[in-house]
């Protein structure tokens, strides 16, 4: 090959990399806009967060707003249950005794069905599956207790980096105060720390191989309601944990999906928070706004990989 045609096929691939390059700015600052008008004229507090895990790609939406997790929190939780276990400062075989006084009434979960005057003693794997799979706030609050409570759970998100997402109370008393003024402002997170959290988990960064696994297959067979997963394709692989505040006051969900064409993994995190009137409605946005985002970062992802192809030519 001459020298003039290695320095033209070269040129021509650095050519394709930024013609490539200015999509990607043109496609995520397309899907922001889109998502904009989307929530616009809302009265709703909404919060809005995606990262490519392999390529580092971002979307947000007021993104750095704190809002209230409800139940997302639990799958912090369950990282630092798991943490501790790496650590064998907790045994996954350990069993803890469930009181009368342990069991959230009211609480739809497999123990307050199963164990309504407690009475039993159940693992910690059993209540990991408890909470992650079925959302069970029972099931949390003995985790969380067992943890050394909130301030331990939130301790290591800190030591982790993420100094946005606090947990601050048992769900007991996230329940119980749900009017409380100044409770709006506890337990809450942004969605841009989420989804940093989701990809630093799926990439191995928090947990070794063993319990990366084990917390992915419980949350991806996770029995709670989904609002991103209902606005993508059926055949898509996904991973979530949502959340919903009493009376009606926040609906969440968050996910680590699987692009298909081998495009990598997104998480995305997407927070909605005040009076809602129509969860229904709700959840139907938020299923709008996820397809918005897997499309363009799955658009995004095709137009990076075409540069490479050019060069290795």
């Amino acid at each position: 090959m001459t020298t003039w045609l290695a320095k033209h096929l070269i040129a021509l691939a650095w050519f394709e990399i930024f013609i490539a390059s200015g999509a990607i700015a043109s496609d995520l600052t397309g899907a922001r806009t889109t998502i904009i008008k989307e929530i616009s004229g809302s009265n709703l507090d909404i919060g809005i967060a995606a990262l490519c895990v392999e390529s580092g790609k971002k979307l947000s939406v007021n993104g750095s707003r704190r809002l209230p997790m409800a139940s997302v929190y639990k799958f912090p939780i369950a990282l630092a249950i798991l943490n501790q276990v790496q650590k064998r400062e907790i045994d996954l075989a350990e069993r803890i005794q469930i009181l009368a006084s342990d069991i959230r009434k009211g609480a739809l979960g497999p123990i307050a069905k199963k164990y309504p005057q407690g009475g039993v003693r159940l693992s910690v794997s059993t209540l990991l599956k408890y909470m992650v799979s079925d959302s069970d706030n029972s099931a949390s609050d003995l985790l969380l207790k067992r943890l050394g409570g909130p301030k331990a759970a939130t301790q290591i998100m800190i030591d982790w980096g993420f100094k946005q997402i606090s947990i601050d109370r048992y769900e007991k008393e996230l329940i119980e105060q749900a009017n409380t003024p100044g409770s709006g402002q506890l337990d809450t997170a942004s969605a841009e720390e989420l989804v940093a959290l989701y990809a630093k988990f799926w990439s191995g960064q928090l947990l070794s191989t063993k319990y990366t696994h084990l917390l992915k297959a419980l949350m991806t067979h996770a029995r709670t309601p989904q609002h991103i997963g209902n606005g993508l394709p059926s055949e898509t692989k996904i991973f979530h944990k949502s959340g919903w505040c009493s009376r009606n006051e926040c609906i969440n969900d968050t996910a680590l999906i699987t692009l298909p064409e081998n495009r990598g993994h997104l998480a995305i995190a997407i927070l909605v928070s005040g009076d809602i009137k129509d969860t229904e409605q709700v959840s139907r946005m938020i299923g709008r706004i996820a397809r918005i985002v897997f499309d363009a970062i799955l658009s995004v992802n095709r137009s990076v990989s075409s540069p490479s192809s050019v060069a290795k030519a």
